[in-house]
């Protein structure tokens, strides 16, 4: 299903979740945004609303990478960004005002489908938890970051 506002995306993905949509109002600078959160992670969602302006933004935020780990966590996020390749692939980035790591993707509207999404979100959701416990998401018998992309549509 493709939907014609920000607004009508961000009710049926609240409906899919199970929540209230919060039916947020544009920044003076036109951003439109809202959060969720799941399982104690942040689901940041933002639009510019701007005319034509399909782009959706969903963030999911990891958290802040120990210090003593710091530039192995940020290689792996490079080499994981790296690896997922497309137009509409996820990247990892890093939040300048709070230091967190976040997984970042675009979504348009005319192509997203709100239970697709939601179902993406909480595969992001539980990648942030491993994460969390893990920041290098290795396992004892495997050295690979070990992070397969997916979309959101």
């Amino acid at each position: 299903m493709s939907f014609a506002t920000f607004a009508q995306f961000g009710a049926a993905l609240c409906e899919s979740a199970g929540v209230a949509f919060p039916d947020p109002t544009p920044a003076p600078d036109g951003i439109v945004a809202f959060h969720l959160i799941f399982q104690d992670v942040v689901v940041n969602l933002a639009h510019l609303a701007a005319p034509g302006n399909q782009d959706v933004f969903i963030l999911v935020t990891f958290g802040t990478v120990p210090q003593d780990l710091e530039l192995q966590v940020l290689r792996l996020m490079l080499d994981a960004n790296f690896s997922m390749l497309g137009g509409a692939a996820p990247v990892f980035g890093r939040n300048p005002e709070t230091e967190e790591v976040v997984l970042r993707q675009v979504v348009r509207l005319s192509e997203i489908d709100a239970p697709e999404a939601f179902a993406a979100i909480g595969r992001s959701v539980e990648l942030a938890r491993q994460w969390r416990a893990n920041p290098t998401l290795t396992q004892p018998d495997s050295p690979a970051f070990g992070m397969a992309p997916h979309k959101f549509a």
